[in-house]
């Protein structure tokens, strides 16, 4: 028991240490009472004693068949809980006299279908949708003029239940049910003005397809419930705030737990937004940034804030408490957090001993138009203690670092400006660094290309990588790594300042490098990295050679760029990783062809996810094939648009004389032979 005894006297000790978690558990609560009081019983269960989860909704549309003109719900699948011990489903019962549509809840446990009810099957499907009254289709195209034209409604589904030990329950929206979500309506009317009304921009339509339908405002997010649950919400924290300085606890300290109040209420708005999915295989919501996009969702779940269960205020809470507890116990050193940007840091030259940083990468995420989601309720909460950080409307977003075109004349313009702030920022770090120190960039993204521009912006700036560590960063069932070749660690790339003095050639820089890149794939290897994660993790180490030298030069005197080290790099790389596929054999990677060998390479590291045209390009090169013939006359890669895609034996068997000897006697690649026999 002594073990036992020392946890516990530990935690006791940790939890006296950390008196700031303390207060923002105390007035979180003080909080969650406040608004508890003010509207807990719109929550209530008139079904029951069971502590309602949430509602489920489906958006709508009026059917375009003039002779029925049906509401239609919009949903892409029926089931409600889909795990290894029961299967429960949502099934729709129309009245084709009323035109009217009820829902039951099945137990289809056991089955697929009960009789021609397939809970897989929805009523909607790439943005079309078809009518459960008369059969008629509604395209896409007609759903969003619906939408811009303020036409779509909502349709409530089901009622999410918990009762403590026996898990959740559901049962079909009562009238009792649509009485208490009136009262909410009429309760938010006085508080319009404080709705967020800020404009959403439709124009970065790859991460925001709210306006596509007609949303317009980060108000239209939510639904009456909801706002008025954050608005509450947001309305006691700034409450909270005045109560402690008027129990004269100290001003600074009050603004800090407030902080920490606000950001809980942001954490409660991304669950608590007509963007939610209910999770049917773990019966939990799924937030409203499940990936750094916001889609279209058409049917969702709008949980209760009060519930003790999935999405609620104290869930906020507790990831908020257990930040605190973890940063408290990493460092014993004061922090300061400052606004600021990477192109002029606010310290004099030489003065840091390291400057860690993630970079946002290219065109992936326009982080500030996302955060205006958070932003507009921020301000809401705490936009008062912070007048500074608040004043403008939404996030300024003219000098972020990203390449959006539509912030700039055309795409070549957006890229331009990103690679030349890159630069200006890494320059700016090694201003402030120490002789001696260190920089660290954290980079995940999978594209050479975004390599090469990161690594020109880090010598250009006077800095070089002298080491590299790929740390597993990444969660594989994150949504933005399903159907693409996601890395899943992060590469820490570790910088000094510049110091080489001498010029190489590129035949004495290559043994130095085929040696070090040896050595790191080894321990990469024993370190079970494999795959795209394994390709990105060799490019630290190969830098790291290539920044010994000031310059280094072809023979004929021209410059080797970085795009050609991490050509060279990559062959390295392909040569070690096929030879480990193959067990070691060197006279089996020998006789291997070149199409075999890039289609196996390819499987293993990227399998059938798409990746850019130009790393297939350069991967086929390193294998001396050609990436032409690889798309035209073989079809074992699909391109579509930028992006290329594996084609395995079931895509290939159409493909004409597929294995067989060609007109010029020559035999087919391996890899034809065994899809062929694979097709038969």
């Amino acid at each position: 028991q002594e073990p036992a005894k020392q946890m516990a006297l530990t935690m006791a000790v940790d939890a006296v240490q950390n008196p700031l978690a303390e207060d923002v558990r105390k007035w979180g609560n003080w909080v969650l009472e406040r608004a508890r009081e003010e509207i807990g019983h719109l929550y209530a269960n008139p079904a029951g004693d069971e502590t309602i989860v949430g509602y489920l909704w489906a958006r709508t549309v009026t059917c375009p068949n003039p002779t029925c003109r049906a509401e239609m719900p919009l949903v892409r699948q029926w089931w409600l809980a889909k795990t290894n011990s029961r299967k429960l489903s949502l099934k729709p019962v129309v009245d084709h006299a009323s035109k009217t549509i009820a829902f039951e809840v099945v137990d289809v446990s056991g089955k697929r279908a009960t009789g021609d009810f397939d809970p897989d099957e929805g009523t909607s499907s790439r943005g079309n949708a078809t009518c459960l009254v008369c059969g008629q289709t509604a395209d896409v195209a007609y759903i969003r003029e619906e939408g811009k034209a303020g036409r779509m409604g909502a349709m409530p589904l089901a009622v999410i239940t918990e009762q403590p030990g026996a898990g959740k329950a559901y049962r079909p929206f009562t009238g009792a049910d649509a009485a208490l979500f009136r009262e909410a309506e009429e309760r938010l009317r006085p508080l319009a003005d404080e709705i967020p009304d800020e404009l959403i921009d439709p124009k970065p339509h790859s991460v925001n397809r709210l306006p596509m339908y007609g949303m317009m405002t980060w108000g239209e997010a939510f639904n009456a419930q909801q706002l008025l649950a954050l608005l509450t919400f947001g309305r006691k924290v700034r409450a909270a705030y005045e109560t402690m300085v008027a129990e004269e606890i100290d001003p600074g300290r009050a603004k800090a737990v407030a902080a920490y109040l606000g950001i809980a209420v942001d954490r409660l708005a991304d669950r608590q937004t007509t963007i939610c999915r209910w999770d049917n295989t773990g019966e939990s919501v799924m937030n409203t940034f499940a990936r750094q996009a916001l889609p279209m969702v058409w049917d969702h779940v709008a949980v209760n804030p009060f519930s003790g269960s999935t999405g609620d205020w104290t869930g906020a809470l507790d990831w908020i408490i257990r930040v605190i507890e973890h940063a408290a116990g990493a460092a014993n050193q004061p922090a300061q957090a400052q606004q600021g940007t990477a192109t002029r840091i606010p310290y004099p030259d030489g003065a840091l001993d390291a400057v860690i940083t993630d970079p946002p990468y290219y065109d992936s995420v326009p982080y500030a138009d996302l955060s205006d989601f958070f932003y507009v309720w921020l301000k809401r909460s705490i936009g008062f203690l912070y007048p500074d950080l608040f004043r403008t409307p939404l996030t300024p977003k003219a000098p972020e670092i990203i390449q959006e075109p539509t912030r700039h004349r055309d795409n070549a313009a957006a890229k331009d400006f990103y690679e030349r702030e890159m630069t200006r920022a890494f320059a700016e770090m090694q201003r402030v660094l120490r002789p001696d120190g260190i920089a660290v960039i954290v980079f995940a993204h999978k594209s050479l290309a975004a390599w090469e521009t990161l690594l020109n912006s880090l010598l250009d700036a006077g800095l070089v990588v002298t080491a590299s560590w790929p740390l597993h960063t990444e969660l594989a069932t994150r949504i933005r790594a399903q159907g693409t070749a996601s890395l899943a660690s992060s590469i820490f790339i570790v910088c000094r300042v510049r110091a080489a003095e001498r010029d190489g050639y590129l035949d004495d820089v290559r043994s130095d490098l085929a040696a070090t890149i040896r050595e790191r794939l080894d321990f990469f290897w024993a370190q079970g990295i494999r795959g795209a994660d394994f390709f990105i993790s060799a490019i630290g180490p190969a830098v790291a050679v290539f920044g010994r030298y000031s310059h280094v030069y072809n023979l004929d005197g021209s410059e080797v760029g970085v795009g050609a080290l991490l050509d060279l790099v990559q062959a390295m790389v392909s040569e070690y990783a096929l030879d480990r596929i193959l067990n070691g054999d060197a006279a089996r990677v020998g006789q291997v062809d070149a199409p075999t060998r890039y289609y196996i390479l390819h499987r293993w590291a990227y399998g059938s996810e798409k990746i850019p045209f130009d790393d297939a390009m350069r991967l086929a090169m390193a294998l001396g094939a050609d990436v032409t013939a690889l798309m035209d006359a073989r079809g074992i890669l699909k391109q579509s648009g930028s992006d290329v895609t594996l084609r395995g034996p079931r895509q290939r068997k159409d493909v004409r004389a597929l294995g067989e000897v060609d007109r010029a006697g020559l035999a087919a690649p391996v890899i034809d032979v065994l899809h062929q026999a694979a097709a038969l």
